[in-house]
C-alpha cells in the first residue's frame, strides 16, 4: 500500500501538476531533482491503475449487460459447426428447443427436428457455407421439444463465420413464426373456403370508384352477364346505363346517402341487360373501404349474387296468388283487387265503367259429354279467345267454373256492348279442338255500367248477373244490357251500326246548295244515312254519336267519300261541271292515312276521267280536330293535291275558331247556324256575323251558312253579304239508295 492509495484520481493529477512545477523550478541539486522524478513517476503509475481498474469494471459491467441480453434476447442464436452440432446458445435458443442449456452444446440439432425436416436443416447448413461471406440464408424449419409437446414453427437466418480455431461457424438467429403462420394458415383456410362459397354460390365480387371511376370485377362478375375479363371496361355511369330502367331511380336513390357519406353500406336488387339481349337480376351487396373527403370520391368493394330464378319465383308465386292456374285469367281475388282500382279511379275522374257476367252455354253438357279433360281445354281457348278480345286496359277474370267477368273502364255504354259483342263472336266463331273431338261452344253475357248515385260493385255484380239470366231465357248467346232506355237505345243503334258496316248501309243523302242573291243551284251536301229496311232509316244526328263513341267515323267518312266518287264517275249528279260536292271530314279520318291515301287514289283517277280537278269540297270542324294544324296539313296533303278544295265549318260557333285559316288552303267558310239565329235579336250577334263576313270578302273566301227554313233568315243574310245557303227553303235531303 502506497502513501497514495486515499488519495482520488483528481487530487493525484493535481499533484502529479505541483510536483512537475517543483521539477522545473529546481535547477540545484541533482539528488533533489531524481526524488522528484521519482515522485511524478509514482504518481503517473498510479492514475493508471486507477484509469484500467475503472476500465475494467466498465468492461466487466459490459459484458455482463451483453450475457444478459444474449441469453434473454427474444429471438435464439446458435452457432453450429458444418455437421449441424451445436457449439453455444442463448438462453432463448435453448428454450425454444426444450432443454437446458447444459444439455444441448455439441449436440446435433436435428435430434429436435421433426422427422423428415433434418435433410432441410442439412440443406440449409450446406447453403450457408456455400454461400457468399457476409451472406445471410433464411429457411423455416418445424422443430418437436418432445414425442407429446407442440409443433413449432421456427425461421432460420444464418450466415457461415470464421471461428477462433479458423474452422467456420454457422451463426443463426431463430425466431419463432408458429402464431404468425397460424394466422396466416388461419386466413389462408377463410380465403379457401370464402373462395368456395363465393364459387359455390355464383357470387362474384367487384371494386368499384365513384361517382364517375372504373368497375373492376372478378371472373363470375362477369360471366353471370355473359361477359369474360376484359371483354367490357365499364365505368359507374356505364354501369347506371346496363340497368333496367325501372330499377335505375331507385338505385340512385339508395347510392344517394352512401355517396353522402351518411352510410358505408349499400345493398339493392335490380336487373341488368345480358349480353345476348335478356334481363339478369343481381342483388348487389357492397361496403365502402376508403373515402377521399378532399373530391368526394370513394372506393367501394361488393358482391353480386344472381337472383334471377328466386325472382322469377317469386313472380310465378304472385301471379299464382291472383291468377287461376288453368285459364291464365284473374281469379276471383285478382278481380276483386281490379275491380277496386277501378272503381276508385273511377271516383276521382268521374269517368264511368261497365262490368260484365259471361258465361259459356250448356258448359255442363260438354263435361257430361266428352269428360272434364275436354272440358279444360274448351275454357283454356275460350279464355285467350276473351283476352284477345281486350283492350287496353281492360280486365278479365274467372269468376268461377265457367263464369268469367270483365271490367271495361272509362267507358261508354256502347263501347262496352261493341267489346263484349267482339267477345261473344269470337268465342262461337270456331269450334274448338279437343282429344274427344271438335266442340262448338257459345257465351252469353249479362251487362252492367256504373251510375253516379251507386256504383257499389256488389250492386253493379248483382245487375249484371240479372242481366245474364235475361240473356240466358232469351235463348242465349246474347249479350243484355242492364240499364236506362237511353243505353238500351244505344246499344241498339251500335247493334245496328255494326250491321250497316257489314252490309255497306251507310249511304248518302244529298241536299242542295243555292247562291242567296238568285237562288241557283251551286252545289250538294252528302249527308250520312244509315238504311235499315226493316226498323227504318236514321239520320246523322241519330247515330253519329254512337258512331264517334265507338271510333267508327273514319269508316263513315270513307264511305261517303266512296260513294260521292263513284256518283261523280257514273255521272249520277245533277250534269253541270260546276257543281260542288260538299263533305263533312270528322277529325277521325286525320288519324287515318290510309283511307285518305286510298281515297286520294280514287279521286286522281276521277280527274283523269273528268280532264279536271274532282269537284269535291272537303269540310272540317275545329272543334272535332285535336291535332295541330301541321299535323292536319300533312293529313290533307294528298286530297289536296289531287285538287280536292277546303271549308271551314261552324266558324264563329261555341267551340270553333280561326286557325286553320292562315295554315290551310280553305276557299268556303260555313257561318255557325246558331250565330245566325241570334243575330235575329241580338245586335251584339249581328255585329259578330258582320265582321266575320267582311273578314271572308277580305280574304276572298266564299261564305256559307245551313238551316235556313224561312225567307226571313234568308233576306238578313243577303243584308249582310252572305253568298251561300242551304236548308229545308231551298230543298230537302234525297232518299238514300241502296244497290
Amino acid at each position: 500500500m502506497t502513501r497514495y492509495d486515499n488519495l482520488s484520481r483528481v487530487d493525484l493529477i493535481r499533484l502529479l501538476g505541483s510536483a512537475e512545477a517543483a521539477l522545473e523550478s529546481d535547477q540545484g541539486d541533482g539528488t533533489q531533482r531524481l526524488l522528484h522524478d521519482l515522485q511524478l513517476h509514482q504518481i503517473e503509475l498510479e492514475i493508471q491503475n486507477r484509469d484500467l481498474g475503472q476500465a475494467q469494471a466498465d468492461l466487466e459491467e459490459s459484458h455482463q449487460r451483453y450475457a444478459e441480453l444474449y441469453d434473454f434476447a427474444p429471438v435464439g442464436y446458435l452457432t453450429l459447426d458444418r455437421n449441424g452440432i451445436i457449439r453455444s446458445l442463448n438462453l432463448t435458443a435453448a428454450k425454444l428447443l426444450g432443454r437446458e442449456r447444459a444439455g444441448v452444446v455439441d449436440r446435433p440439432l436435428s435430434g429436435f427436428l421433426v422427422n423428415g425436416n433434418s435433410m432441410r436443416l442439412f440443406a440449409h447448413l450446406r447453403a450457408v457455407f456455400a454461400a457468399e461471406p457476409e451472406t445471410s440464408v433464411t429457411t423455416e424449419i418445424k422443430l418437436q421439444t418432445s414425442a407429446a409437446g407442440p409443433m413449432r414453427d421456427l425461421r432460420f437466418d444464418s450466415r457461415a463465420h470464421p471461428g477462433a480455431d479458423q474452422d467456420c461457424r454457422c451463426l443463426t438467429t431463430l425466431t419463432d413464426v408458429t402464431e404468425t403462420r397460424q394466422v396466416e394458415r388461419d386466413r389462408d383456410e377463410v380465403r379457401r373456403r370464402l373462395d368456395l362459397a363465393i364459387e359455390g354460390g355464383d357470387i362474384g365480387t367487384y371494386r368499384a370508384s365513384l361517382p364517375a371511376g372504373r368497375v373492376h370485377g372478378d371472373v363470375r362478375f362477369y360471366d353471370m352477364l355473359g361477359y369474360r375479363p376484359g371483354d367490357l371496361t365499364l365505368d359507374w355511369p356505364g354501369w347506371l346505363a346496363m340497368m333496367h330502367p325501372d330499377d335505375r331511380e331507385r338505385v340512385e336513390m339508395r347510392l344517394r346517402p352512401v355517396l353522402a357519406a351518411e352510410l358505408d353500406r349499400f345493398e339493392s336488387e335490380y336487373r341488368v341487360r345480358h349480353r345476348v339481349g335478356h334481363w339478369v337480376w343481381v342483388l348487389d351487396r357492397a361496403r365502402v373501404f376508403a373515402r377521399d373527403q378532399l373530391v368526394g370520391g370513394l372506393e367501394l368493394a361488393g358482391t353480386h349474387i344472381e337472383v334471377t330464378r328466386r325472382r322469377e319465383a317469386e313472380v310465378k308465386l304472385a301471379h299464382l296468388a291472383d291468377h287461376d292456374e288453368l285459364t291464365g285469367l284473374l281469379n276471383r281475388r285478382g278481380m276483386w283487387q281490379a275491380i277496386e282500382r277501378i272503381r276508385s279511379q273511377a271516383t276521382r275522374s268521374s269517368a264511368p265503367y261497365c262490368l260484365a257476367i259471361l258465361d259459356l252455354d250448356h258448359f255442363k253438357l260438354v263435361n257430361d259429354a266428352y269428360g272434364h279433360a275436354a272440358g279444360d281445354e274448351v275454357l283454356r281457348v275460350v279464355a285467350g279467345r276473351l283476352h284477345k278480345g281486350l283492350r287496353q286496359g281492360d280486365w278479365i277474370g274467372r269468376w268461377g267454373g265457367e263464369e268469367m267477368i270483365a271490367l271495361i273502364p272509362n267507358t261508354t255504354v256502347a263501347q262496352a256492348v261493341q267489346s263484349i259483342e267482339r267477345m261473344r263472336e269470337a268465342v262461337s266463331a270456331e269450334s274448338i279442338a279437343t282429344e274427344s273431338g271438335e266442340i262448338q261452344v257459345t257465351l252469353s253475357a249479362g251487362l252492367a255500367c256504373s251510375r253516379a248515385a251507386n256504383d257499389d260493385p256488389n250492386e253493379m255484380i248483382a245487375r249484371a248477373d240479372a242481366a245474364l239470366y235475361r240473356a240466358k231465357d232469351a235463348g242465349r248467346n246474347q249479350v243484355v244490357f242492364d240499364g236506362s232506355e237511353a243505353g238500351q237505345r244505344a246499344i241498339s243503334i251500335a247493334m245496328r251500326l255494326q250491321d250497316a258496316f257489314r252490309l255497306t248501309a251507310i249511304r248518302p243523302a244529298f241536299q242542295p246548295i243555292v247562291a242567296l242573291s238568285d237562288q241557283h243551284l251551286v252545289g250538294e251536301e252528302a249527308l250520312a244515312r244509315l238504311v235499315d229496311l226493316e226498323h227504318g232509316n236514321l239520320a246523322a244526328d241519330a247515330f253519329l254519336g254512337v258512331a264517334q263513341q265507338l271510333g267508327l267515323m273514319h269508316k263513315i267518312d270513307a264511305l261517303l267519300l266512296h260513294n260521292v266518287i263513284e256518283r261523280l264517275r257514273a255521272g249520277q249528279g245533277t250534269g253541270d261541271p260546276t257543281l260542288l260536292s260538299f263533305i263533312n271530314l270528322s277529325g277521325d279520318l286525320l288519324l287515318h292515312p290510309e283511307e285518305i291515301n286510298r281515297a286520294a287514289e280514287a279521286l286522281s283517277g276521277l280527274s283523269v276521267l273528268l280532264g279536271r280537278a274532282p269537284p269535291v269540297v272537303l269540310t272540317i270542324n275545329e272543334e272535332q280536330v285535336v291535332t295541330s294544324t301541321a299535323q292536319v296539313t300533312k293529313a290533307l296533303g294528298p286530297l289536296l293535291e289531287v285538287g280536292c278544295q277546303l271549308a271551314l265549318g261552324r266558324c264563329g260557333g261555341e267551340a270553333g275558331g280561326l286557325r286553320f285559316l292562315a295554315a290551310l288552303p280553305i276557299r268556303f267558310v260555313e257561318l255557325d247556324a246558331g250565330l245566325v239565329r241570334q243575330a235575329r235579336e241580338s245586335a251584339r250577334a249581328r255585329t259578330l256575323l258582320q265582321g266575320l263576313q267582311h273578314a271572308a270578302r277580305d280574304l276572298g273566301l266564299i261564305t256559307l251558312v245551313k238551316c235556313i227554313e224561312d225567307e226571313a233568315t234568308c233576306e238578313q243574310l243577303l243584308e249582310l253579304g252572305v253568298d251561300w245557303g242551304q236548308g229545308y227553303l231551298f230543298g230537302r235531303p234525297s232518299e238514300p239508295m241502296l244497290d
